[in-house]
C-alpha cells in the first residue's frame, strides 16, 4: 500500500510545535573571561521540562547563539510554574570533517590553525576518538552585543551577584562547561582557590584549570576508592592523574549512572 506525506499535517504540526515552546528571556549575563561563552540567568514561563525548556531558549537567539546543553540548573523554587535558571550560552559554530579533499584546500597557519584562501577564514583544527578530525570556523561573534538584544530586566529575579559560584574541595566529583567544546564535561577535583579549581577530567584523562564559575554542580562521597601512595609534592600532580585514572577505570558504570543523574538534574 502507497503512503503518501502529508505536507499540510507537517506543517500544521510543526506550527504546534513551535507554538507550544513556554517563553524564555534573559535577565543577566556575564561574559567568562577568556572564553566565548556567556553564563546568564533565564527565565522560561512555563515550564515544560528540559527539552522544551532549551528549545524555547534557543528560539531566542535567532540561530545565532545557542544554550549549551544540560547547563541550566533551575535557582527558583520547583513549586513555582516558571523556572528561573542559571546556564551558559555560546554563539553557534560552524563545522566540517576534515578529510583530505577538504585539508587540500586550506593553507597551514599554524599547527592547529588552516586557512581557507578562498575568504580568508581561519579554522581551529580538532580531533577526538570518536568523530576524527574537524575543523571549526574562527568566529567574530560578539556575545554581549547578541544578548544585549534580548536582554529583559526585572526586578523580581535574582541577581549574578546573589547566586552563589559552586563551592569545591578536592576529592569531590564535579561538573562543569568545558568552554572549547561547549559542553559539560566532569571530573575529580584536586585542588581549587577562590578563582580557579583543578581537575582531572573523566573525558580527556588530563589535568585542567577551570574558571570557577564554570562549574554547575558538584558530588561528594563518591562510593569508589583506590588505595593511593604517598606523594611527595612534586610528584602530587602526576599522582593524582594515575590515581583517578584508576578511579574512572573501576567501575565506569557506576559513573555513568551518576551522569545520568546529574543530567536529570538540567533545567534546559
Amino acid at each position: 500500500m502507497t503512503q503518501y506525506l502529508d505536507i499540510g499535517d507537517v506543517a500544521q504540526k510543526l506550527e504546534a510545535r513551535v507554538g507550544d515552546l513556554p517563553v524564555a528571556q534573559i535577565n543577566e549575563y556575564e561574559l567568562i573571561g577568556n572564553t566565548n561563552i556567556a553564563r546568564v540567568i533565564a527565565t522560561i514561563n512555563p515550564d515544560k521540562g528540559s527539552a522544551r525548556n532549551f528549545d524555547a531558549l534557543a528560539s531566542l537567539f535567532g540561530g545565532n547563539a545557542t544554550p549549551i546543553a544540560k547547563s541550566f540548573r533551575r535557582i527558583n523554587g520547583d513549586y513555582e510554574v516558571r523556572c528561573t535558571a542559571i546556564g551558559f550560552v555560546a554563539p553557534n559554530r560552524i563545522v566540517e570533517k576534515l578529510d583530505d579533499e577538504r585539508k587540500s584546500k586550506m593553507k597551514v597557519v599554524s599547527k592547529n590553525i588552516l586557512m581557507d584562501p578562498v575568504d580568508q577564514s581561519l579554522w581551529d583544527v580538532k580531533e577526538t576518538a570518536s568523530d576524527g578530525a574537524f575543523i571549526i570556523r574562527k568566529g567574530e561573534e560578539d556575545l554581549s552585543e547578541l544578548l544585549a538584544t534580548v536582554y529583559t530586566a526585572r526586578s523580581d529575579i535574582r541577581g549574578m551577584a546573589v547566586v552563589a559560584t559552586a563551592f569545591v574541595e578536592p576529592e569531590q566529583y564535579a561538573y562543569w562547561v568545558n568552554p572549547t567544546l561547549q559542553e559539560v564535561n566532569c571530573g575529580f577535583v584536586v585542588k581549587a582557590n577562590d578563582g580557579t579549581t583543578e581537575v582531572i577530567c573523566r573525558q580527556s584523562g588530563e589535568a585542567e584549570t577551570i574558571d570557577n564559575r564554570l562549574i554547575i554542580e558538584v558530588v561528594s562521597h563518591l562510593k569508589i576508592d583506590v588505595k593511593r601512595k604517598e606523594a611527595t609534592a612534586g610528584e602530587a600532580a602526576e599522582d593524582a592523574k594515575e590515581y583517578y585514572a584508576k578511579i574512572f577505570s573501576y567501575d565506569p558504570e557506576y559513573l555513568n549512572e551518576i551522569d545520568k543523574i546529574i543530567s536529570g538534574h538540567a533545567s534546559a
